[in-house]
């Protein structure tokens, strides 16, 4: 019984960092700054300039962000529930989590706008009875998640979570 909770605790500590390390590598810039497109006859809007390593965000792309974030807390929630994590072990993934909210790279669009409105809440949360920097299943938690969720669907892209406990 020991050594399964020894490599629950471990596969998910491995599986944290490993979702911490794509998420810092979705928010790295690139390493060529993309050049404008030429003009063209036609009349067309000029395009935006950007600093170097700036690239347009995709809807997609926070999509795929806040996919992250959401299978750290699902796997942090589930974990501690099926005793393969402490409460200690959850309390820093939900504090993860909850500073990860605040570097997602967002669009202008209604993508951007839901993850903006989760962070905003984020940052006036009330710690929850436990200790962590916010409880992931209160009601207008869940309503803020479910809006990103809508947002990413409606541009074509998907809010998904990667998680499984069992046995």
């Amino acid at each position: 019984m020991l050594t399964r909770n020894l490599i629950r605790r471990t596969s998910f500590v491995t599986l944290t960092a490993a979702i911490a390390f794509s998420l810092a590598a979705c928010t790295a810039p690139d390493a060529a700054p993309q050049s404008p497109e030429p003009a063209t006859a036609e009349a067309t809007p000029e395009p935006v300039e950007r600093k170097a390593g700036e690239a347009l965000i995709s809807p997609a792309h926070v999509c795929g962000q806040v996919t992250t974030l959401r299978t750290m807390e699902l796997n942090a929630v589930d974990g501690l529930t099926h005793g393969a994590v402490t409460p200690a072990e959850y309390a820093e993934t939900i504090d993860n989590v909850k500073d990860g909210y605040h570097h997602v790279l967002v669009d202008d669009g209604d993508v951007g706008k839901a993850v903006t409105a989760a962070s905003d809440y984020l940052k006036s949360a009330e710690p929850a009875a436990d200790g962590e920097s916010y409880d992931p299943k209160t009601g207008d938690w869940m309503k803020l998640v479910s809006a990103i969720g809508q947002a990413c669907l409606a541009a074509g892209s998907d809010l998904t979570a990667l998680h499984d406990f069992g046995g």
